[in-house]
């Protein structure tokens, strides 16, 4: 069995059980997970970990932390606290037709992908977002292509780069780091 817990911000936030064989991972929650993880004796060795079975054990966890913390995509779009202008931006530019292009280079998917990014995190600028969008709401940039050329206009490349301050804010945000142990079955 292993036992995953997931450390954010110096509390503990989830933890996952992960048996040997087909069962399902569960969740337990802080009292079961240190019960389990109390040692019955003090004086108890520690003991090899297996050279096999730990590492799928994990990636069990792993994958049950993924779906536990994971807002599944209807919810992400029901949530999208942009303005009305940032939504209308999003659905053009997420239209299949605009994303899957067959005109479209790997550069020009690159692009389109880095702005929904953009939009999607609130990073337009509402300026640049009122002109996107009067842009867009012309009948003449109807064509996917059209849709890239007013996207490339209207959008600073700045925009795409991370600022030193961003930079800094991110060596200081807090660290996920993921505390896992190996149970031995006892005798």
């Amino acid at each position: 069995m292993n036992l995953s817990g997931f450390e954010n911000n110096t509390t503990l936030d989830k933890f996952f059980l992960a048996p040997t064989g087909h069962p399902p991972t569960v969740e337990l929650d802080f009292l079961t997970a240190a019960r389990i993880l109390k040692p019955s004796d003090v004086n108890e060795t520690r003991q090899p970990i297996p050279s096999s079975g730990f590492y799928d054990l994990l990636d069990k966890n792993k994958t049950a932390f993924l779906a536990a913390t994971t807002v599944e995509s209807d919810q992400a779009e029901a949530s999208f606290r942009g303005s009305p202008t940032d939504s209308f931006i999003s659905k053009r530019v997420k239209d299949k037709a605009v994303r899957l292009c067959p005109q479209f280079t790997e550069e020009d998917e690159e692009f389109v992908a880095k702005v929904i990014r953009l939009i999607d995190d609130g990073w337009l600028p509402k300026p640049t977002s009122k002109k996107l969008a009067a842009s867009l709401k012309n009948p003449e940039n109807l064509h996917p292509l059209k849709v890239l050329g007013v996207l490339r206009h209207a959008i600073k490349h700045e925009l795409f780069h991370a600022s030193p301050a961003a930079h800094a804010s991110q060596a200081l945000a807090p660290r996920e780091v993921i505390l896992s142990s190996f149970l031995v079955p006892q005798p």
